[in-house]
C-alpha cells in the first residue's frame, strides 16, 4: 500500500496534476527591485531585474523579455527594457541589471501599494542546446504619494 501511494504521488508530479505552481527557476535567479520605492502620482521610477543565472546558461534578449502588471490603475510602463549585451556572446550580460521605466498613474490612490505582476524570459542551456520560457511572479512594495 505504502508503495503504491510513492508510486501514485511520483506520477502525480511527472504528469504535472499536481496543484503546486513552480514559481522559482533552478536555473535562472531573478531579482526585482523598484527605485524609489516612494514616488509622487505621474512621476517616473524605474524597475532593476537582476537575471543570475547558474553556469552553462545564459538569458536571451530575443525574443525580448516582457513585464506584465495585475493592475494598470498604479503604473504604466514607459519603453523598452534597457540592457547591456555580453560583447562575445550576443546574450544579456548578467553584471548589470535591465532597466525598465515606468510612470505612476495620476490615478494611483496615495499609500502604500504591492504591486503584483511577472517579468517573461527565455533562458538556454549552453551545453545541452535547448532553450525555454519562464514567467516569473512580481511583488513589488510602492509608496504613492499625492
Amino acid at each position: 500500500m505504502y508503495n503504491t501511494l510513492i508510486m501514485l504521488f511520483a506520477a502525480l508530479l511527472a504528469t504535472g496534476t499536481t496543484k503546486e505552481k513552480v514559481s522559482e527557476n533552478k536555473y535562472v535567479k531573478v531579482h526585482v527591485s523598484v527605485v524609489p520605492e516612494t514616488l509622487k502620482r505621474s512621476n517616473e521610477g524605474e524597475l532593476l531585474v537582476r537575471f543570475l543565472p547558474v553556469d552553462g546558461i545564459h538569458v536571451n534578449t530575443d525574443p525580448p523579455m516582457e513585464f506584465r502588471f495585475d493592475s494598470t490603475q498604479i503604473l504604466s510602463l514607459k519603453g523598452e527594457p534597457n540592457f547591456a549585451l555580453d560583447k562575445e556572446t550576443g546574450y544579456l550580460a548578467t553584471a548589470s541589471p535591465v532597466r525598465q521605466r515606468f510612470v505612476v498613474t495620476r490615478h494611483a490612490r496615495p499609500g502604500e501599494h504591492l504591486v503584483k505582476g511577472t517579468v517573461v524570459y527565455y533562458y538556454c542551456s549552453d551545453d545541452e542546446g535547448w532553450c525555454t520560457k519562464f514567467t516569473h511572479p512580481v511583488e513589488l512594495p510602492l509608496k504613492v504619494t499625492p
